[in-house]
């Protein structure tokens, strides 16, 4: 009745000689069925509203879990989003049924939301209408009137509202 690490190794010893298979083997037939995107990190100024952002997007239509960051799971898919304690950063972590390129989909609306989200929240930031400038991830500065356009066609078809004016 003792909690211990003994009995799943001795399963797993079991398992490996019985299959003929190495334990790379085996995992990596999982990893193809169910990949997984690592850790992802993001560096943003205000995390709350970016995950305020998220949970707008995703969190009606996922079963929502709050208990390290937040966590959305959805009949084909899944992801962790939260805050890191000791970094400015947001961590991410996609999981997926399916094939790699569901996989890095779903990657890609969310990095897209999130960085959207961080460039709305920095223009918002920002007082003097004249000279409202965004910095992207990559580092480029974005006259105003340019960063609506690019939210606007990232961001096609999704209910957002438009930056201040």
């Amino acid at each position: 009745y003792c909690d211990s690490g003994m009995i799943p190794w001795l399963l797993m010893a079991e398992l490996i000689s019985t299959s003929g298979t190495s334990l790379g083997g085996l995992i990596a037939d999982l990893f193809k069925k169910f990949p997984s995107s690592g850790e992802r990190n993001f560096t943003v100024a205000d995390p709350d509203n970016v995950i305020a952002a998220i949970l707008q997007k995703y969190g009606e239509a996922a079963e929502l879990d709050e208990m390290d960051g937040v966590s959305l799971s959805f009949p084909a898919w899944r992801f962790n989003l939260r805050k890191s304690n000791t970094e400015p950063l947001l961590r991410l972590n996609v999981e997926a049924r399916g094939g790699q390129a569901d996989l890095e989909q779903k990657i890609d609306d969310l990095k897209r939301l999130i960085e959207c989200s961080w460039a709305r929240e920095t223009i918002s930031q920002q007082k003097n209408a004249s000279t409202y400038v965004v910095k992207s991830a990559r580092g480029i500065r974005t006259p105003k009137r340019y960063a609506q356009r690019i939210l606007d066609t990232q961001l096609q078809g999704q209910n957002y509202a438009r930056l201040p004016s």
